[in-house]
């Protein structure tokens, strides 16, 4: 991460691109190359301000825009561009990256606000439906350099959230006792918090396109448990922290209505876990 940042801060042409990367780096993703230029044919395809992969199976291609007005001609170009797989293969070949790759093409309106959905120029409501085409604006960068400084990489988790991405599906065995809550399956069991924070992630209100749930995190609230951690105040949350999980954890079908230990599959991939009720408390310890 320090040659890493070296980079960054050297080649960087600007602050926006510089603070942007930066951020992509101290959340976790793997940094791999910044403001690079690429050429097909000996002609010059265009310059990248970031890019950063993933556990192998995401390429992140960041377009950094500091301008105050968005440029629809722009943001197409870049789009376009890199939706070309054969501009894609330069990229992939100059880094020894597998073809099988998922590619996301994210451009960053550093200073500009998010439009309102009728304000949406014609010319790009084709790209924001594209799934591997990502947007983050000014209120966006804002929210993950605030929840970094809260809880840490761990933020991480909420960025991908909010890209929607989707990872292979990991797990690992775990004792487990299952009761009926309103003729629903639930689970008792328990985990690190480690475990917990890698799989889990926030839903958060004021990410409207999701519709999310959770309430800002208070930084205070989580300081004051991390520091309660720390001097070992807290060593563990005898109350539950709720979560709801987007896969099944238990294969068959059980009847019984009586709490029964079981063994449930505990996923591991990121995003597996919605936090429901706790975050503040898991958010004490990944601080």
């Amino acid at each position: 991460n320090k040659e890493a940042l070296k980079i960054i801060e050297s080649k960087g042409e600007n602050d926006e691109e510089k603070k942007v990367n930066k951020l992509f780096l101290d959340l976790g993703f793997n940094f791999v190359d910044c403001d690079a230029k690429f050429f097909r044919n000996n002609q010059e395809i265009g310059q990248i301000d970031g890019i950063f992969c993933l556990n192998d199976e995401h390429l992140f291609i960041i377009e950094i825009d500091k301008e105050k007005k968005q440029n629809s001609e722009k943001v197409s170009k870049f789009l376009s561009k890199w939706a070309d797989n054969e501009n894609l293969s330069e990229i992939l070949n100059k880094y020894k990256i597998h073809s099988q790759i998922k590619v996301f093409k994210i451009y960053v309106h550093f200073n500009v606000a998010r439009p309102k959905e009728s304000l949406i120029k014609e010319s790009l409501k084709h790209y924001q439906i594209q799934e591997d085409n990502k947007f983050l604006y000014k209120e966006d960068v804002e929210h993950y350099f605030d929840s970094f400084s809260i809880i840490g990489s761990w933020a991480k988790n909420e960025i991908l959230n909010y890209f929607g991405l989707n990872f292979k599906k990991t797990s690992e065995e775990k004792d487990a006792i299952r009761i009926s809550m309103g003729g629903k399956k639930a689970f008792l069991f328990s985990a690190t918090a480690e475990e917990l924070l890698k799989a889990s992630y926030i839903y958060r209100k004021n990410e409207s396109s999701f519709g999310g749930y959770q309430r800002i995190l208070k930084a205070n609230r989580v300081k004051s448990i991390k520091q309660a951690i720390e001097k070992r105040k807290i060593l563990a949350f005898p109350n539950s922290i709720i979560v709801s999980s987007h896969v099944s954890l238990e294969s068959g079908f059980a009847t019984e209505t009586e709490p029964k230990a079981c063994k449930i599959k505990f996923p591991t991939a990121y995003l597996s876990f919605k936090i429901v009720d706790g975050q503040h408390r898991l958010m004490g310890f990944a601080k």
